[in-house]
């Protein structure tokens, strides 16, 4: 192989090494970005954990619970008007 033929092997494979290295660099900018949403979305998960959930109840188990309110409530009231549970004054 003559001096011409071994430099442009020469400048073949510096060319790929670069290529090589280009992408290995966007590789790990890649995988860095990955790491750091990663690392976000822990940190806002173990934020989340530290306060209680707020859970609102949907319209019918509301209109069910007042309604079971509402029944308790006259039930007391019809026991109090019960002559068996009256107490007697002497």
């Amino acid at each position: 192989m003559d001096q011409a033929g071994w430099s442009v092997d020469l400048y073949k494979g510096q060319i790929l090494k670069n290529f090589s290295l280009e992408a290995m660099t966007i590789q790990l900018e890649a995988l860095q970005k990955r790491m750091e949403e990663s690392e976000e979305v822990r940190q806002r998960q173990s934020v989340s954990k530290n306060y209680q959930t707020i859970v609102f109840p949907k319209p019918e188990e509301k209109r069910a619970e007042d309604a079971k309110a509402q029944n308790e409530g006259t039930s007391e009231a019809s026991k109090a008007d019960d002559p068996e549970d009256a107490k007697e004054t002497p």
